[in-house]
């Protein structure tokens, strides 16, 4: 799991890493482009394999990986969650972090993490003259939690901010223990 270069400030946030060893796909390089060829994912090859040459990272495989990944886990959690709802396309809520559900208290964001990339739940900005806070507090961590079980649902494990560049690693056999 990569350092851990993105975080949340919010008192009702969170966040899990997706770790690109799950999701980066590489070829063999004597392999047709037609489907046949042997593919394997970044955590599947060892240092000599990567640094030899014979492997080369396919772009194509990678972003249908990470898409079936992304698609799978928010359906899932539209179905745990259904007061959550996808979100216009090309939502930015911040220069680095992409919406792509949100609530009436949250968005559901991707931000890149050069390692990784980070799902977050991040709360949403109350009217002037309102708080937000006693609802969030009521439900972030029933959404934290379903957040892992739903991407570990299609991932073998997840990565967990701990603190200022420090990660840790939740496996799928941990959350169903």
């Amino acid at each position: 799991m990569g350092i851990s270069n993105c975080c949340v400030f919010g008192k009702y946030e969170g966040l899990y890493f997706i770790d690109y060893d799950d999701i980066h796909v590489f070829r063999h390089k004597d392999c047709d482009l037609d489907g046949s060829a042997e593919a394997r994912f970044l955590r599947d090859l060892d240092y000599g394999e990567l640094t030899g040459g014979d492997w080369i990272f396919d772009d194509l495989a990678t972003q249908f990986v990470q898409q079936e990944v992304l698609d799978s886990f928010t359906s899932d959690f539209l179905r745990m969650f259904p007061n959550f709802c996808k979100t216009c396309p090309d939502l930015w809520i911040s220069r680095s972090q992409k919406a792509i559900l949100e609530s009436p208290l949250f968005y559901l964001c991707l931000e890149d993490n050069n390692w990784s990339l980070a799902v977050e739940l991040i709360q949403k900005e109350p009217p002037q003259g309102r708080s937000y806070a006693a609802l969030q507090a009521r439900c972030y961590q029933r959404y934290l939690t379903g957040i892992a079980r739903c991407l570990l649902n299609h991932l073998p494990g997840v990565g967990l901010y701990t603190g200022p560049w420090t990660s840790g690693r939740l496996r799928r056999e941990e959350l169903s223990a």
